[in-house]
């Protein structure tokens, strides 16, 4: 019961847990595109249906041309279709820590300044 101890409400831990491995996948996903240099994943407000969606960050391969559709059928071929980022917001360079690591906490989770995958009509297969 070391789960137990460490972490008072034991589900909670577990949905961390789930959140981290999830957005790796998501962002392993995304890295594989040969035009992606850098990614990162967040979860933004939905005002749709008070939940959240996903916002990606992508920093370009230099000399690469990236766009978001391909993107997404990129990640549509490698993710369940719920894993599939919403929005993408390409991005020149990353904030990080000290440690190179990138620091979500400082990406804005705003949505009206990315591309939009309901806006743009395609709809994802779902396998």
């Amino acid at each position: 019961l070391p789960m137990m101890s460490a972490c008072p409400d034991w589900r909670a831990c577990h949905a961390r847990v789930a959140v981290v491995r999830a957005t790796s996948v998501m962002s392993s996903g995304i890295a594989a595109h040969p035009a992606v240099e850098e990614c990162a994943v967040i979860g933004v407000a939905a005002a749709e249906i008070g939940d959240q969606d996903i916002k990606a960050f992508v920093k370009p391969v230099e000399g690469a041309e990236a766009d978001a559709l391909s993107l997404i059928q990129h990640c549509e071929r490698r993710l369940a279709y719920f894993q599939v980022p919403r929005f993408i917001a390409f991005v020149p360079e990353f904030p990080k820590t000290p440690t190179q690591r990138i620091r979500k906490d400082a990406l804005p989770g705003t949505t009206s300044d990315c591309w939009d995958l309901e806006k743009s009509g395609y709809v994802l297969k779902r396998h």
